[in-house]
């Protein structure tokens, strides 16, 4: 039901028009009458209409005046003069002036004006949706455009002048083409085919260029224009994902790393048992021959070669974040001040070393002999990046990620932390090398001069360390690497060098039994030990040890057992299940890399001795030689003494 507003001072009139809307209008119209145009304004403050019928002659108003004042009180509002024959010029300027039509009582109809009504109000209601639209795209935070078929910019909403930078009158008339990268143009047109087609492209992810020449990442979504079933142009809606891509990167290069992390863990595992068994049989052999043989030196000359081998495997642990840790409270002041000493020496007299330490610097928890690796690393990289001279500068400082910056870098937990900054202003590096920078055997330098693992060793001990690491680069303009370590409310501790019991050389007599699923490994250990005077009990699994065990019951001094063993049971489940039984039984753990041994820390679980693989002939004697001679400690389960090789 349309309400209607009639503003007729002349009773009969009014009459009238009410009874032709009522039989023209089939129901469709309720009609409220004032007699003058103050009594109709009221009306209007008060209650809702669709539309006005007005009579323009009225005993408070005349002519195009009564209009103008109804008019400029509600512009929106459709209004129908009714006029007699002599004023039609006024009639006419109120329709010139946004009346919606004119009638003269003369000759009024019924249907003529419900007609005219009708139509007035379904254009108000029209007009009323156009503007409401045009409302929602101007407030709309996505770049909505619109561009005829040649290409040229016809409308322009505000979150298009946010987005690329130009506003409206800047934009509309020029090609769109403006916002194409150089290389992104055939793409563009064979999209633009599409939509002279008919179709809709939606959703399309590409790159758009700002005003200010940024390139920003943008999902792009392309829909023809259609005037009376023929494509006139095209809408383009586009937003912003450029964070979003970003945000994505990250977390696949994350996601890469954790992988490559896993796959160098399994591999350093698997190679040191081999590298073991090369050290142990080439050591074995070279303490038969005299020094002067030619063949002692050549195997020296394989012994050399597999401990190098080894330390390549423990870099790749420290990447893979299996190496075990000595974490302490400590202050990194410190540890930059004791390492700048050697940093003046190391980096050369044309790089001025600035050190910015922060006062009242929150401690963190971390292996300070890792810390120093990193700041070493660090500064050789930086050292090599500036051949002509600079400036390095290490930094410290207290920081809170928030909330929003964890949005920003999705594997940050928000919380307190301690910040170490290295720059230098060397050459910079492009964003292709950032992306690849922390990988394992990723290098830039040229051949022969880097394994490419010194960076993703710094990843690694920052990663075990609880930390996070962020580098930030331009070409010609320097790099800046941040590292943020979880800080701690304890107090910094005092470092303590480590210490290395003597090693006693009495005649050995005890049984050991030793547990080692790769043959030849197994062999080899052997072959050392009751070459040392040690009778050596042999298994290949956690049950087949059960079982010696059992079988010499009360004759075992020692378990020396690897960590990852097969058929479920490892070194650890085997060592609690024979100390159950056998008490007194020493454990030393043997394991390429420590993830069974290792708790949250870094540090190796409970009193557990750890002999690190590869090993040579001399760390196996020492070390079991070592662990028999302590004195039992505590629990039956934490019999052994605690000791890393």
């Amino acid at each position: 039901m349309h309400q209607l507003l009639l503003i007729e001072d002349n009773a009969g009139d009014a009459r009238l028009i009410c009874e032709l809307l009522k039989h023209a209008g089939a129901g469709q119209f309720a009609v409220c009458r004032a007699d003058r145009l103050s009594a109709g304004l009221q009306e209007l403050s008060a209650k809702s209409f669709d539309a006005v019928i007005l009579d323009l002659n009225l005993p408070d108003s005349q002519g195009l005046s009564t209009f103008s004042r109804l008019h400029a009180e509600l512009p929106h509002l459709p209004i129908v003069i009714l006029t007699g024959l002599e004023d039609t010029e006024a009639a006419l300027q109120a329709v010139g002036a946004g009346a919606q039509d004119y009638l003269t009582k003369g000759d009024l109809t019924g249907s003529a004006l419900a007609r005219v009504v009708r139509y007035g109000i379904e254009r108000a209601r029209a007009e009323e949706a156009r503007a409401y639209l045009a409302s929602i795209v101007e407030s709309s935070p996505d770049a909505i455009t619109g561009e005829d078929l040649d290409g040229t910019i016809v409308s322009w909403n505000r979150g298009a002048e946010t987005l690329y930078g130009y506003p409206a009158e800047e934009a509309i008339g020029r090609p769109v083409s403006m916002l194409l990268p150089p290389e992104l143009t055939k793409e563009f047109f064979e999209m633009r085919e599409r939509v002279k087609r008919g179709e809709c492209v939606e959703h399309h992810e590409t790159e758009r260029v700002r005003k200010d020449g940024q390139r920003i990442a943008v999902s792009l979504t392309l829909s023809p224009i259609k005037e009376g079933g023929r494509v006139t142009g095209a809408c383009s809606v586009a937003r912003d994902i450029t964070e979003r891509k970003q945000l994505e990167q990250q977390l696949l290069q994350a996601q890469k790393l954790e992988a490559v992390g896993r796959l160098a863990g399994g591999m350093a595992h698997d190679f040191n048992n081999i590298l073991g068994i090369i050290l142990g049989y080439a050591e074995l052999a070279q303490e038969k021959l005299p020094a002067e043989d030619p063949l002692a030196k050549q195997l020296a000359g394989i012994r050399n070669a597999a401990q190098r081998a080894a330390t390549l495997t423990q870099q790749l642990l420290a990447f893979s974040r299996k190496q075990v840790m000595q974490p302490i409270v400590l202050n990194l002041n410190d540890v930059v001040a004791e390492v700048a000493k050697m940093l003046t020496r190391l980096i050369g007299e044309n790089i001025e070393l600035i050190l910015r330490p922060a006062a009242n610097l929150a401690a963190v928890k971390a292996d300070p002999m890792q810390i120093e690796q990193v700041l070493m690393n660090l500064a050789v990289n930086a050292h090599d990046a500036m051949p002509k001279g600079g400036k390095l500068i290490i930094a410290t400082a207290n920081a809170e990620l928030d909330e929003e910056y964890a949005r920003n870098h999705p594997s940050v937990v928000p919380g307190s932390y301690v910040q170490l900054s290295v720059s230098d202003t060397g050459v910079g590096m492009s964003k292709e090398t950032q992306a690849h920078l922390f990988e394992p055997f990723f290098t830039t330098k040229g051949l022969g001069k880097g394994t490419g693992l010194g960076l993703s060793i710094i990843y690694g001990i920052v990663k075990q360390s609880g930390g996070y690491i962020w580098v930030y680069s331009e070409l010609d303009k320097g790099t800046t690497f941040k590292i943020y370590l979880p800080s701690v409310s304890e107090p910094a501790e005092a470092r303590v060098p480590e210490a290395h019991p003597a090693v006693t050389t009495k005649q050995a007599t005890e049984t050991i039994l030793l547990v080692e699923d790769e043959p030849s490994l197994a062999e080899m250990a052997c072959a050392v030990l009751e070459g040392s005077g040690y009778k050596v009990l042999q298994a290949g699994s956690g049950e087949e040890a059960l079982h010696v065990a059992e079988s010499h019951s009360g004759q075992i001094d020692l378990l020396l057992s690897d960590v990852i063993l097969p058929t479920g049971m490892d070194g650890t489940m085997l060592a609690e299940r024979l100390l159950a039984l056998r008490p007194n039984v020493k454990v030393i753990y043997m394991s390429g890399y420590s993830d069974v041994l290792l708790a949250a820390d870094g540090r190796v679980r409970g009193e557990s001795s750890l002999l690190a693989k590869p090993f040579s002939t001399a760390a196996l004697r020492n070390k079991v030689r070592e662990v028999l001679d302590s004195t039992p400690q505590g629990a039956a389960a934490s019999q052994a003494q605690s000791a890393i090789v």
